[in-house]
Formats: structure tokens, C-alpha cells, sequence
């Protein structure tokens, strides 16, 4: 069982208790970190989502403002076009009044000078009458009071202009100044940003507050930080090992790697001690090992105790298969070199006996057929040219 730990945070070592081979208990504080730059930079965030919160704030209190004016401006505008076009209208009648006037005094004019002229009584006599009617009609038009007015309504009439481009102006200020849907997403974003960067930043200042802390009892290697050092998220800083979880990784060659099969029960020897175990995993990659192909088989160990040692070497021997209440003889009896034979003694001379065997170990040989429980097989080494001598053997069992 093996875990790399790597930096969940950027900032300084304060402190790393561990050393190379040292074991760790689970739970035991193994970094600690300077915390000063996380806390500023939590800090700063929170200044940051304050900051953003407070510009959304204002900008919503002048899109209300802004509201405000537009609808009271357009009130407003609405009262004076009515105004200005009923000064306007009422203008017009007052200046038709003083072009009737106009027309009069010509008129009046006119008769005057023909009466002037006039030569007889009788045409004297039309002429004052004429005059007196366009007289009594220019009067009825009250040219002084008519001017009198034109000139108020005219003034009115350019204050209601001024107001309304007083009105029309700070419509379209304040109608700019309103917050469209645009805006307020973008600082609903720019808040929604800064609060994620709180929430980062948090998080790596709780991270960095809590250190590293190993996860299980074990043996710390590859050891690659140091106090003092400066660290990035994501740099390795050491690796734990369980010791009470331990393996052993052989490498076999094409002609063994056919009769393993995970499970097979194993024994593992290391340092004089003796550990029960399994085969656990079969590579199904090979490795070239001094020019030859190599499959890695780990044998998991079953009860490893404080005598294990991590890199060390050990011995494994598997047990491929087993049959128990069978023929065996001794490997050393065995020969292969032209089929499988041994030697027996019978009636006291050596004979040689054609064999089919089983399973092989390390001590003994299974006989299918060839030999009888009981007969006598020799483990010395035999030459052929020895058959027929006499000899001893060890019972086959």
C-alpha cells in the first residue's frame, strides 16, 4: 500500500517533521505551512467580493434614481408638447387677428386718401361712411391688446421650449445612466467571480491551516521537500508506505509464468523470517531484463510484521499445484535426458525403470506410471553402463 502525497496549497514549509525510512503514525502532522500569504490573499478576496457587492449595490440604487427621473421627464414632456402646442395654436389666431388688422389699416389708408380727393359732397358722404365702418372694425380687433398678448404667449411659449429641453435633457442623462440587462449580468458575473475566488481562497487557507497529515501508519520515502522550501500546488512531497500491507514483485520467464495463476498459495522468505502468502496480480505487460522478457508477479504477503524492511530482497517459492496420497521418489532419482526414467534395484541389481510423471517440486517427483509403492529407487548418480550391477536403493512412497 503506497500514497504520494503531493502540496494541496502554495505557500512556504514552516515545519516537516519526517525522515527517510522514519515510520509515521496515522494522524501524525507531517508539514505545516507559513499561512501568512493565504490568510492576505482570503483576505484581499473578501475585500474584493465586498468591493463587488457594494458596486452592484449602487449601480441597482442609480438604475432606481434613473428610473425615477425617466418616468417623471416623460410626465413632465408629455404636459409640455400639450402646452407648447396649444401656445403655438393660440399664436397663430393672434397673429391672424393682427394680419386682419393690417389688412384693415391699408384699407382705412386707402379711403382716406380717395376722401381727401373726393371732389363733391355725395362721394365725401359714401367715403366718411366706408371709413367710419372699416374704422369701427379695426378697432374691434384691439391691435394693442392683441400685441400685448402676442408678446406674454410668445414668452410663455419660449419658457415651456426651455423647459421642455430642460426635461428632454435629463431624460436621455438619466435614460443612459439606467443599468440594462447587459450590465447587470456583467456585474452579477464580476460579483459571482469574486465570490468563487473567496471560496478558492478559503479553501486553500483551511487546506494550508490543516497541513498534511498522514493517512495510515507507514514508512515515509522519496522524501522531496524540506523546511524553508517553497512549494506550488500540485508538487510531490513524499511518498508513505504501508508496511502492513507489503508485497513482493519477482520477475519470470515465459517458461514459469504459464503455471502460476493468482491465488496460488506462496511463502516468502526475508531475513531469516518465514511470511505466509499468495500470488496477488500477473502482469499481462513484459519487461526486457538483461535481453529477455520478464513478467512481474506480486505475492501479496498475509501477516508482515516490524522485521519487514522495504527494498530489501527475499526469496519466494510458489506453490504451483499439489496431490496428496500419491507415488513420489526423490527429485534427485529422476532422469530427463532421454524421456523420464530412473534406476531401481531389483533382485539386487541396478535396473532401469521408464517413468510418467506428475507435478514437480524442489524435494519430490509425482509417478503416474512405472513404479510400484515399495520398489526401491536409487538417488545416487547412475551411468548406464552400470545397469545389471548390483546396488542399494530408497523405497519409492
Amino acid at each position: 500500500r503506497t500514497k504520494a502525497y503531493y502540496a494541496q496549497v502554495s505557500a512556504a514549509v514552516q515545519e516537516f517533521t519526517g525522515v527517510e525510512g522514519a515510520s509515521v503514525q496515522e494522524g501524525e502532522k507531517l508539514v505545516t505551512y507559513d499561512i501568512s500569504d493565504l490568510a492576505n490573499a482570503a483576505g484581499q478576496a473578501a475585500l474584493a467580493v465586498e468591493a463587488n457587492e457594494g458596486a452592484y449595490k449602487n449601480a441597482v440604487q442609480s438604475d432606481s434614481r434613473s428610473s425615477v427621473i425617466v418616468k417623471n421627464s416623460e410626465t413632465s414632456l408629455d404636459v409640455l408638447e400639450q402646452q407648447i402646442q396649444d401656445e403655438k395654436n393660440f399664436i397663430a389666431g393672434l397673429q391672424e387677428t393682427l394680419a386682419q388688422a393690417e389688412e384693415k389699416a391699408a384699407e382705412i389708408s386707402s379711403v382716406q386718401s380717395a376722401l381727401s380727393m373726393a371732389a363733391d359732397d355725395q362721394t365725401r358722404a359714401a367715403l366718411n361712411e366706408k371709413l367710419a365702418g372699416l374704422q369701427s372694425g379695426y378697432d374691434s380687433l384691439d391691435v394693442p391688446g392683441t400685441s400685448a398678448q402676442m408678446s406674454s404667449h410668445q414668452t410663455q411659449l419660449s419658457l415651456y421650449m426651455a423647459s421642455w429641453t430642460q426635461y428632454q435633457s435629463e431624460h436621455s442623462a438619466a435614460d443612459a445612466n439606467r443599468l440594462n440587462s447587459g450590465g447587470k449580468d456583467q456585474l452579477q458575473a464580476a460579483s459571482g467571480a469574486a465570490k468563487l475566488q473567496l471560496q478558492l481562497a478559503e479553501e486553500d487557507l483551511q487546506k494550508g491551516t490543516y497541513g498534511v497529515i498522514a493517512e495510515f501508519n507507514g514508512i515515509l520515502t522519496d522524501i522531496a521537500v524540506e523546511e524553508g522550501a517553497m512549494v506550488m500546488k500540485g508538487t510531490r512531497l513524499f511518498t508513505l508506505q504501508d508496511p502492513s500491507d507489503c508485497k513482493v514483485q519477482l520477475d519470470v520467464s515465459k517458461y514459469v509464468v504459464g503455471k502460476l495463476a493468482a491465488g496460488q498459495k506462496a511463502t516468502v522468505y526475508l531475513a531469516d523470517r518465514e511470511y505466509g502468502g499468495s500470488v496477488e496480480r500477473i502482469s499481462r505487460t513484459a519487461e526486457k531484463d538483461a535481453d529477455k522478457p520478464q513478467i512481474c508477479v506480486d505475492i501479496h504477503m498475509d501477516q508482515p510484521d516490524d522485521k519487514v524492511y522495504i527494498g530489501l530482497e527475499a526469496d519466494v517459492s510458489i506453490l504451483i499445484d499439489e496431490d496428496k496420497d500419491t507415488l513420489r521418489i526423490p527429485a534427485e532419482a529422476l532422469y530427463t535426458d532421454d524421456g523420464s526414467y530412473c534406476y531401481v534395484v531389483s533382485e539386487g541389481r541396478i535396473k532401469r525403470r521408464n517413468l510418467v510423471t506428475g507435478l514437480t517440486g524442489e524435494e519430490y517427483v509425482q509417478i503416474l506410471e512405472g513404479l510400484e509403492a515399495g520398489e526401491q529407487v536409487i538417488t545416487d548418480p547412475v551411468k548406464a553402463s552400470q545397469e545389471g550391477d548390483r546396488a542399494y536403493g530408497q523405497n519409492a512412497d
